[in-house]
């Protein structure tokens, strides 16, 4: 069985060098993950880091469904949704929160894929 999944893509203009920059990084990342959730207009919940190789993620998830990953040593945000309204909104509201955190601009992308819902329990 086949489900239809939208994901948001974006890169962010902070970015983690040298594991030293961590401290930094994170504190931007919090600040920026508190400015999302007010743009938003939903709680975003954090769910832990992992390490895979030399690259950090940042997982949340969204008190109204779908989660979001940020690679921090290549700067790129990834958000994933059940619903094309959901994703769309999350869209508009990174480009929002972005301004005011980083006053630039970024490219947002959203993508529609299908997830075999097969594959995840197999």
């Amino acid at each position: 069985m086949n489900e239809k999944s939208y994901k948001v893509e974006a890169e962010l203009p902070m970015r983690i060098s040298h594991f030293s920059d961590f401290d930094k990084v994170n504190a931007q990342l919090q600040k920026f993950v508190r400015i999302l959730e007010k743009f938003y207009g939903t709680t975003i919940w954090y769910i832990g880091m992992d390490m895979f190789g030399d690259e950090i993620l940042e997982r949340f998830t969204f008190n109204n469904g779908g989660f979001m990953e940020i690679e921090l040593r290549k700067s790129k945000l990834k958000a994933f949704f059940s619903s094309k309204e959901h994703a769309n909104r999350f869209k508009e509201a990174l480009e929002e929160a972005v301004k005011p955190m980083f006053r630039s601009r970024i490219d947002v992308r959203i993508k529609e894929e299908f997830i075999n819902i097969g594959d995840i329990f197999n």
